[in-house]
């Protein structure tokens, strides 16, 4: 995740998810999430405490994000697009993913968000941008 002028790096130490390939028909693949914003970490506690509050996550009546998968297109042999509702807050958005698999056991995501969208409290610039880079690790 980066955001902030100029931009910053963060992560969200507290994630939950499942992933589900359908090899036979990737179509019926699937993929959901639970992030818990109470976990961000920019290596910065001001920041973070401030990412927490009402004017961002509002950890304490928000307690998680939550995204699922409405469709899984294979795009190449390593490149997927992962379209799905994202909740932030009371906010629900579709949103799509690039998703690439980097082995049989990783791939990485990313997409871009307009923190409008979100009806974030504070004031950022109108067309404020955050870029999400999702690194998922498959277990068995």
């Amino acid at each position: 995740m980066k955001f902030g002028a100029p931009w910053e790096n963060g992560r969200f130490e507290r994630v939950e998810g499942e992933i589900v390939i359908d090899s036979e028909n990737i179509g019926n693949s699937s993929v959901s999430a639970k992030i818990y914003p109470s976990a961000v970490n920019t290596k910065e506690e001001k920041r973070d405490s401030h990412l927490k509050s009402a004017d961002f996550f509002e950890v304490e009546k928000y307690p998680f994000v939550t995204f699922q998968s409405t469709k899984v297109e294979k795009v190449d042999d390593k490149n997927y697009k992962v379209a799905g509702v994202l909740k932030i807050r009371e906010v629900e958005k579709e949103v799509e993913l690039d998703a690439v698999l980097k082995d049989s056991n990783q791939f990485t995501a990313k997409t871009s968000l307009q923190v409008a969208d979100w009806k974030l409290k504070y004031a950022f610039e109108e067309n404020h941008k955050v870029e999400l880079n999702i690194k998922v690790n498959l277990l068995e």
